[in-house]
């Protein structure tokens, strides 16, 4: 049998309340109105009132779908309603719930992400949806979301920001479509607008040798399908190419000669007056040893500024 327990019953306090067993907690301001908090962490708002008949209970609503305070104003008509021998649940009340996430994330999937976004990117949503979205928001009607709701869901994310920034502009972006599909009231505002996305840092990583030796191979087999343009030589204007793990801009570089390279590196990288560098450090799996020549002609290595062909190590020169 569930404990009774007795407090101020509001969105704040029914969203800390977590227990090991059915325990329903009873309003002290109003008599009979009450919350039953689940082990699962589901919670049910209820209304209890004798009647000519005995005891009844009913069920108001769930939290998370209708607030404290809506759900305290059902509870005084049903409580009324119990007492005065009528039905539980008055006319006005019993409204239609209209589709629900799930049900909006399905058609989401389906006419949205399978044709405009390609496999990767399908399959990236389908797992947060999947993982995050549907668990969390699933059962609850769409046009019943709110904005306190939303940014609750975002912040149980905490743990990963960039999950949680996703899974918000997944949200935001299926309730744009539901409105436009007529699965939500019209000037209903978006409850994902203007909530604070968490930063984000973005993530990089350098090619491997052998990620380096697949590329070169993959770019002669290009090259000699034609499949792709011609290694880039030396131009008239003074620009050259560039490596590709260097980080360099080729508007950085134009006008520079071999002169401007920095001989600490071997890398054909401008060096500047003064201040910060703009370029980043090669990683430790370059070295000087990684730009001699090797004994295959038109082989490649990690920090080789181009094709090595015969004793040049010029990009582009063979």
């Amino acid at each position: 049998m569930a404990k009774p327990e007795h407090g101020t019953l509001s969105n704040r306090a029914v969203g800390k309340l977590r227990v090991h067993k059915d325990t329903v907690y009873w309003d002290r301001e109003l008599t009979g109105f009450g919350v039953r908090v689940y082990p699962t962490g589901s919670k049910v708002y209820i209304a209890q009132a004798r009647g000519p008949e005995g005891p009844k209970r009913v069920a108001v609503g769930r939290h998370g779908v209708i607030n404290a305070d809506e759900a305290r104003k059902r509870a005084a008509h049903i409580i009324a309603r119990i007492k005065a021998g009528e039905e539980a649940v008055p006319e006005p009340l019993i409204r239609k719930a209209g589709p629900t996430v799930n049900e909006v994330c399905a058609r989401y999937l389906a006419q949205y992400v399978a044709v405009r976004c390609k496999p990767a990117t399908a399959a990236l949503y389908r797992s947060v949806i999947d993982r995050h979205v549907l668990p969390a928001l699933g059962r609850a009607p769409i046009a019943a979301l709110s904005r306190a709701r939303v940014a609750e869901f975002h912040e149980s994310l905490y743990e990963t920001p960039a999950v949680a920034n996703m899974a918000l502009r997944i949200l935001s972006s299926m309730y744009r479509l539901a409105a436009g599909w007529g699965m939500v009231p019209e000037g209903t505002s978006n409850p994902c607008k203007a909530l604070v996305k968490y930063p984000e840092r973005r993530r990089e990583r350098f090619l491997t040798d052998s990620e380096f030796t697949r590329l070169g191979r993959a770019l002669e087999e290009a090259e000699a399908a034609g499949a792709a343009p011609p290694r880039p030589r030396w131009r008239r204007s003074g620009s050259w190419p560039l490596p590709g793990a260097a980080g360099a801009r080729s508007s950085s570089c134009a006008g520079r000669t071999w002169r401007s390279k920095r001989a600490s590196s071997g890398c054909p990288i401008p060096r500047r007056a003064r201040g910060r560098s703009r370029y980043r450090r090669r990683p430790s799996s370059f070295s000087r040893t990684s730009l001699a020549p090797t004994t295959a002609p038109g082989s490649y290595r990690a920090g080789s500024l181009g094709r090595i062909s015969g004793t040049s190590t010029r990009p582009g020169v063979s």
